[in-house]
C-alpha cells in the first residue's frame, strides 16, 4: 500500500515560518492578532459604563443635536450609520438613539418649535398601584376613639402605616384654612366696627383692661393613652391692683369639661374615697353657659382687681361654635355682690382677632408635653395625669406672654383697617421684646392714621351704599 505524502499539508502549515530567501535580509516583525476575549469574561453594560441607567435631560439634548447635525437636508431621514455613530458616542442602545428620533420627527411634523425630549419614566414606573378604596371607605365606620393617631387609624384599617400616610397626603379634598376664612362684605364691615370701637379719641387702642377673654380648647396626651378632655381657659390682660397692692398675672383659671359617674361598688369591696370623673364627648351651649356662670364669674370676682367691679367687665368668647346669649341666670349671677360682668362676643369668622388660639394655647401644650410622665407606681388616670398636666401649663404662662398676646391682637386690629376689613395681611416683625428690655412697651398702641382713614371710609362707602338701597 503507498502511503499518502504530507508534504503538501506541511508546507502549507510552515510556509508562513519560512526563514527568508536570503540570510542577508534581516527578518521581518510580524504583529501578533489581538488575542479574543476569554469565554468566561462577561460584557459590560453600556449603563455600567456610562454611571448611570438613565440619560440626563442635557445628555438627551446633545444626543438629539448630534442627530440633527447629520440629517439629511430637506427630509426626516438621517445620514447613514448616524444612528450607530450615536449609541457609539453616547454608549447606549441603538434603539434608545432610534426612540428619541422618532419623537424628535413627530415633533417636527406637528410644527413644534422645540422638541420635548424629557424622559418619559417619570411617575410611570414600577408596579401598579394597589386600589385601598375598599379599606379607606371603613374610615367614618371607625368609633373616634380608634382615630386619634395614623397609627391606630391604620391597625383599625387594616393599612400599613406609611401606606396610609401617603394616602392622606394625595387625598384631593379642598383644605380649609379657619386661620383666614372665606369672608363676605358683611363680615368685613363687623371686623371694621369691632376694631373703631376699639380705638380711643386721642388714636390709642383700648387697654383692654375689663375684658376677659375665654375660650375652649381639647387637650391629649401622648399616643399610649389616647385620653382627650376639652378644657376651657379664662385670662385677663395683666395689670396694677390697686386694692391688693400687687400686679394681676391676668390668669383667671381653667376647667376641664368632665362629668362624675356613679362608681357600683361590690359588697365586700369597701367603697373608694375617690371621686371618678369622665370626659364629656360633646360640649354643647349649654355646658358652657353653665360653666361660665358656675366657674367663671365666681373667679373673676375672686382674681380680678377690685376697682373694677363698677366695670363693666366684659367676658368675651372667643369661638362662634360656643357663642351662648346673656340670659336671665347670666344677668343675675354678673350683678351679684355689686360687680358689673356682661357678656361679649366677637365677630363671625374673626380667629385672628382670638387671644387664646395662637398665642397662649401653644406653651400651654409645649408644657404639656415637656412635663416629666410619672412615676410606674403612681395611681394616677390618665384623666388626672392630663387634668394636672394642663393646669401646670396653664400656671407656667408669664405676664410677658399675655401681655404679648393683648399687644398683639392690637396690630391685628390695626391691619384690619388697612385692608378694610379683610384678613389678608401680614402682622410683620415687631420690636416688643426690645422695647420690654428698656422698659418702654407701651399699654395701647398707637393706631396708624392711614389706617383710621381707610377704615372710616369703608364704613362710609357701606352706610352710603345702605342707603341709596333703601
Amino acid at each position: 500500500m503507498t502511503t499518502p505524502e504530507l508534504a503538501t499539508p506541511c508546507a502549507a502549515v510552515e510556509a508562513p515560518c519560512s526563514a527568508p530567501a536570503s540570510l542577508s535580509e534581516p527578518p521581518v516583525a510580524v504583529e501578533a492578532p489581538p488575542a479574543p476575549p476569554l469565554a468566561s469574561g462577561k460584557k459590560t453594560s453600556a449603563w455600567k459604563e456610562r454611571g448611570s441607567k438613565n440619560l440626563t435631560y442635557d445628555e438627551r439634548r446633545s444626543m438629539l443635536d448630534f442627530l440633527l447635525e447629520r440629517r439629511v437636508d430637506g427630509t426626516s431621514k438621517l445620514a447613514r450609520h448616524a444612528v450607530t455613530d450615536a449609541a457609539t458616542e453616547f454608549r447606549v442602545d441603538r434603539r434608545t438613539v432610534s426612540r428619541l428620533w422618532k419623537r424628535a420627527v413627530q415633533s417636527f411634523e406637528n410644527g413644534d418649535e422645540v422638541c420635548d425630549v424629557a424622559s418619559r419614566k417619570v411617575g410611570h414606573r414600577g408596579r401598579r398601584k394597589r386600589d385601598w378604596s375598599a379599606e379607606l371607605k371603613r374610615v367614618k365606620e371607625i368609633p373616634l376613639s380608634q382615630r386619634g393617631s395614623i397609627r391606630a387609624l391604620a391597625m383599625a384599617v387594616g393599612i400599613p402605616k406609611t401606606t396610609l400616610y401617603e394616602l392622606l397626603k394625595e387625598d384631593g379634598s379642598p383644605c380649609i384654612n379657619s386661620i383666614k376664612p372665606s369672608l363676605t362684605d358683611k363680615n368685613k364691615l363687623d371686623r371694621l366696627r369691632y376694631c373703631a370701637d376699639k380705638v380711643r379719641l386721642n388714636g390709642l387702642f383700648d387697654d383692654m383692661h375689663n375684658v376677659v377673654h375665654v375660650n375652649v380648647k381639647r387637650f391629649a396626651l401622648s399616643r399610649d393613652k389616647k385620653t382627650k378632655i376639652m378644657f376651657m381657659a379664662a385670662v385677663a390682660r395683666p395689670q396694677w391692683d390697686l386694692h391688693k397692692n400687687e400686679c394681676f398675672d391676668g390668669k383667671i383659671g381653667t376647667w376641664p369639661f368632665v362629668r362624675e359617674v356613679t362608681q357600683v361598688q361590690e359588697a365586700d369591696v369597701p367603697p373608694s374615697p375617690e371621686r371618678t370623673f369622665v370626659a364629656l364627648e360633646a360640649v354643647t351651649k349649654d355646658d358652657v353657659q353653665r360653666m361660665i356662670t358656675e366657674l367663671v364669674i365666681p373667679a373673676i370676682r375672686v382674681k380680678m382687681p377690685v376697682h373694677l367691679m363698677h366695670g363693666p367687665i366684659y367676658i368675651q368668647q372667643d369661638s362662634v361654635k360656643i357663642r351662648c346669649a346673656g340670659d336671665a341666670g347670666f344677668a343675675e349671677e354678673g350683678r351679684k355682690h355689686g360687680w358689673n360682668i356682661q357678656m361679649q362676643a366677637l365677630p363671625p369668622y374673626s380667629p385672628d382677632f382670638v387671644v387664646m388660639d395662637s398665642a397662649l394655647f401653644k406653651p400651654m401644650l409645649d408644657a404639656l408635653k415637656a412635663s416629666p410622665p410619672p412615676a410606674p407606681v403612681s395611681s394616677m388616670s390618665g384623666f388626672a395625669e392630663l387634668i394636672s398636666g394642663v393646669e401646670q401649663g396653664f400656671a407656667s404662662l408669664t405676664k410677658d406672654e399675655i401681655n404679648d398676646a393683648f399687644l398683639t391682637l392690637q396690630k391685628a386690629m390695626e391691619c384690619t383697617m388697612r385692608v378694610q376689613g379683610a384678613n389678608t395681611y401680614e402682622l410683620g416683625p415687631t420690636s416688643r421684646e426690645q422695647l420690654q428690655m428698656e422698659g418702654s412697651l407701651p399699654v395701647s398702641i398707637l393706631c396708624d392714621p392711614d389706617a383710621l382713614l381707610a377704615c372710616k371710609a369703608a364704613l362710609d362707602d357701606a352706610t352710603r351704599e345702605g342707603l341709596e338701597a333703601l
